[in-house]
């Protein structure tokens, strides 16, 4: 199998008090390919 390459992105998502934000990561190889993505989202709210 080749190398692994990765790109990690961050995004913001909504603005003011509904805000939170979205890492999206993709991985992959050049050999037949093959890729995944992984999308983690979170939020929260100021008390």
């Amino acid at each position: 199998m080749g190398q692994i390459g990765y790109e990690i992105d961050f995004l913001p998502v909504g603005n003011g008090e509904r805000s939170g934000d979205a890492i999206a990561i993709r991985l992959g190889t050049s050999i037949n390919y093959l890729n995944w993505l992984v999308l983690l989202v979170s939020s929260f709210k100021q008390h």
